[in-house]
């Protein structure tokens, strides 16, 4: 491609590569490791290639890093996604025995995800103004920041049991809002982030 170095190719290449193998882009760590150089130099190369439209990249994310040239960007696939079941008080979300099942769907509808992605079951009708209802299956991207009105899978307190709300930082506690007027608000100083939604699968049984 005109305008680009041989080695902003083989990044561009690599970049495209390791994305449809994995499902999620590599960080500037492994890009460095891959090629030998530092992730200084890595990150460098990654703007390079930003300011010449081959990729987008949100560096406030680990793996923010979106193929936009048609020449790297791979067809759709279709990507197997780990449904997480209803996790113990106590124990990590992440883990192999929480995974009930797997579910398969086209990458060309999470365009815009970057990162890894998990689904949860929704149970309960705290978001049904939000259109997400008990029974969905919520597909979201990991990740643990969000912007304030995102809707983001959030552990809250000790144990950290789950909760899927709308998400404001405060300067002085985190509220999440549930989208049904007869759920109160959740304020709290104790909570971890674990995804952001990114969509929706809705089963109609007849």
């Amino acid at each position: 491609m005109r305008g680009l170095t041989d080695r902003q190719k083989e990044i561009a290449s690599f970049l495209a590569e390791f994305t449809e193998e994995k499902g999620y882009a590599p960080t500037c760590r492994e890009i460095a490791e891959r090629f030998g150089f530092s992730p200084k130099a890595a990150f460098d190369h990654l703007t390079a290639l930003h300011k010449k439209g081959v990729i987008d990249q949100k560096p406030a994310i680990s793996r923010g890093i979106r193929i936009m040239d048609v020449n790297y960007r791979s067809t759709p696939r279709i990507i197997s996604i780990p449904i997480l079941g209803c996790v113990a008080a106590g124990t990590p979300l992440f883990t192999e025995e929480n995974v009930e099942t797997t579910i398969k769907i086209s990458s060309d509808l999470c365009p815009k995800a970057t990162g890894e992605l998990f689904a949860m079951k929704v149970r309960g009708q705290s978001m049904v103004e939000a259109g997400i209802n008990d029974g969905d299956i919520a597909i979201l991207e990991k990740r643990h920041l969000v912007e304030n009105g995102e809707i983001a899978l959030v552990g809250v307190g000790e144990d950290k049991p789950i909760t899927l709300k709308y998400f404001f930082r405060g300067p002085n506690a985190v509220t999440l809002k549930p989208a049904n007027q007869t759920f109160k608000d959740l304020i709290t100083n104790n909570c971890e982030v674990y995804g952001k939604l990114v969509m929706l699968i809705r089963r109609y049984d007849n």
